[in-house]
């Protein structure tokens, strides 16, 4: 049946983005291990850009959900619409396919959503233990430095060295 084609478009267009996705956050868990800031920068920018890209996928989504909702009228709050839902009232080839994309879809949300719960502990970890080494640096008082620990620069520093640059 062509509806259910059309779903099962929109599914394989949403799963593509979330895979992405998922490959963005993998990619900020190396750069969040490595500690590079940059990488972990543009992986976000790029996963703001896929994210845009999915919220539009979402609308179209649910645009058409809420249509096909209206004509068959398979539930009466369209919020409660299910892909099994509307895979169980036609008989098609498509039916276990949608039920395959929705599974497929699901676990890969879910997979994001455990990656970048561990991306936010690995990170906020990291802080922490910044935090730790900036706070004990600020208790020592270093002379080579020349600084003392309320980042004052000392008058004299440890065996200071003048140039004659005219000599």
């Amino acid at each position: 049946m062509e509806i259910l084609k059309q779903l099962h478009e929109i599914l394989k267009e949403e799963t593509a983005l979330y895979r992405k996705i998922y490959d963005c956050e993998e990619a900020k868990s190396d750069a969040i291990i490595e500690k590079d800031g940059r990488m972990l920068e543009t992986q976000s920018v790029k996963q703001e850009a896929l994210l845009k890209s999915l919220s539009h996928i979402e609308t179209s989504r649910a645009e058409f959900l809420a249509h096909l909702n209206a004509e068959y009228g398979i539930t009466q709050d369209p919020v409660d619409l299910t892909v099994s839902m509307i895979a169980s009232r036609f008989d098609s080839e498509y039916r276990s396919v949608l039920l395959d994309d929705a599974e497929t879809l699901k676990g890969l949300v879910l997979r994001i959503q455990s990656l970048s719960e561990t991306n936010m502990k690995m990170m906020n970890d990291n802080l922490r233990f910044f935090n730790m080494l900036l706070s004990d640096l600020k208790g020592k008082v270093s002379l080579k430095t020349g600084y003392t620990s309320k980042a004052v620069e000392e008058k004299s520093i440890d065996n200071p060295m003048i140039f004659n640059t005219m000599a």
